[in-house]
């Protein structure tokens, strides 16, 4: 009989087969694992991004409208309060568009220039 055969009977080619698939097992679920980790990092990070943008997005609605107030008041605008009004809305509305700023920003824009 050959050594074959004896291993054969012996089982050892079924239990190499055996912890071959049980490593290979093992290395699909850490693998498995580790990209579960990096999507529950990717949809944290995401969370994050929208909460900044829409706090970002608050701070500038809420000074745009401190300037358009303020300077609608006073029926004139400066040359460079307007260039930084100007900057804050174009990136205010990259933000998100919204209505009741536009019509502030429309009437903001007609303002005379102040010397």
């Amino acid at each position: 009989m050959s050594l074959f055969q004896w291993l054969s009977l012996a089982g050892i080619p079924g239990m190499i087969v055996l912890i071959g698939g049980i490593v290979i097992n093992r290395a699909l679920k850490k693998r498995d694992k580790k990209q579960q980790e990096i999507a529950d990092q990717n949809l944290q990070l995401e969370a994050q991004n929208r909460a900044t943008m829409l706090g970002v997005q608050a701070l500038l609605r809420d000074r745009l409208l401190q300037a358009f107030q303020y300077h609608i008041s006073q029926g004139c605008a400066e040359y460079s309060e307007r260039e930084n009004v100007l900057n804050m809305y174009t990136n205010y509305e990259a933000l998100g568009p919204n209505s009741v700023m536009e019509d502030l920003y429309n009437q903001f824009k007609t303002l005379p220039m102040q010397k």
